[in-house]
């Protein structure tokens, strides 16, 4: 039996997440009853106009606090920004999305944002929410920035995976290399391959036959660390709530 197009897309299983972002509010959101009432129906709009791309999921609107410059949206100041996270079974570039949104609810267009998931401008923003989050505790902490080389310890790294350096992460690395061999022509028999490494001792070791994938890692803590009247050091941390990976 003849299958269309989007019943093949449909089997792959696969999904798409997209974050909308408005300086209007959407959602049930509002000062005043009236307004509440305009928010949900933006918010109907949106999930009415969406539906030709299979809508799996919609997340609650959520409301960041009052941003001085937001990053979205240069030409707007001290606005706050309603976010709502959309999943989707059938892809849509980010572009077509912003403008099929502002044409149902008439939002304008300076007005809107959309990011596809795992987008570096998203993740950027989302650290730049975070450290005034912590600027904004360590003021009421009366804190003040501690220099990087008073910190011995520089709780402010990034945590580093153990399975990126060492002999166990060589030996997988050689692994991939050996692997790809197969889909390359076969060395001819006149041909050695020599092992430089077998009278080393603890070396790498090839084994095609353990081949192991590591995830990208995207860090998702932020730190700063600051110093108490008395010169205590504390450090304050945020999570950052990346957008999901590509399945």
């Amino acid at each position: 039996m003849k299958r269309d197009f989007k019943t093949y897309l449909l089997r792959t299983k696969r999904t798409h997440y997209y974050r909308l972002k408005s300086i209007m509010p959407i959602g049930d959101f509002g000062s005043t009853e009236d307004e509440k009432a305009e928010a949900m129906t933006r918010l109907e709009r949106i999930e009415r106009c969406v539906a030709r791309y299979e809508p799996i999921s919609f997340e609650k609107v959520k409301r960041t606090m009052i941003q001085h410059l937001p990053l979205d949206f240069p030409n707007v100041q001290n606005r706050e920004v309603y976010i709502l996270d959309m999943v989707f079974a059938v892809p849509c570039s980010p572009e077509a999305l912003l403008q099929l949104v502002h044409a149902a609810t008439r939002i304008p267009v300076f007005y809107l944002a959309v990011h596809g998931e795992a987008d570096p401008r998203e993740i950027e923003m989302q650290k730049a929410d975070a450290l005034a989050e912590i600027a904004a505790e360590a003021a009421d902490k009366g804190l003040v920035p501690a220099a990087l080389l008073s910190d011995p310890d520089y709780m402010e790294a990034p945590d580093t995976p153990d399975d990126l350096f060492g002999n166990e992460a060589n030996s997988r690395f050689l692994s991939y290399l050996a692997s790809i061999r197969t889909d390359k022509p076969v060395v001819p028999d006149d041909v050695s391959v020599v092992d430089y490494n077998a009278d080393i001792k603890d070396a790498p070791k090839v084994d095609p036959g353990k081949i192991e994938t590591v995830d990208n890692q995207i860090e998702t803590v932020v730190r700063r660390t600051f110093r108490d009247k008395d010169g205590k050091l504390h450090t304050l941390t945020r999570e950052i709530p990346t957008l999901s990976k590509e399945d």
